[in-house]
């Protein structure tokens, strides 16, 4: 199942314009439901909790950041499904419920 991903903003593909400066992607994955969309802040993490980082792609600062925008999420999108399909059977799963 590939993770929920809003719309993305124009800000700050505006801002890339405005200082014309290049946009680094990163990603953040994790094994862990924490922090993730409708996890409250209250409820305890099942530990240890693993991240990994990522760089992906830079993106050049264009005069059209509409385009920009546009293609900075069909390439945040893209990717989030290839690894939604490429994750291993048990990252598929949830982990095991906590007592909070």
């Amino acid at each position: 199942m590939t993770p929920p991903l809003n719309p993305f903003r124009p800000g700050v593909t505006l801002i890339a314009k405005l200082a014309q400066a290049p946009i680094q992607t990163v990603f953040i994955d994790t094994d862990s439901p924490y922090l993730s969309k409708g996890w409250p802040l209250w409820r305890v993490p099942p530990l240890p909790i693993v991240f990994t980082l990522r760089l992906g792609k830079r993106f050049a600062a264009t005069q059209d950041s509409d385009v920009l925008q546009a293609d900075l999420e069909h390439y945040f999108r893209q990717n989030m499904e290839q690894r939604a399909t490429d994750a291993s059977p048990e990252c598929q799963t949830p982990r095991a419920p906590t007592l909070s």
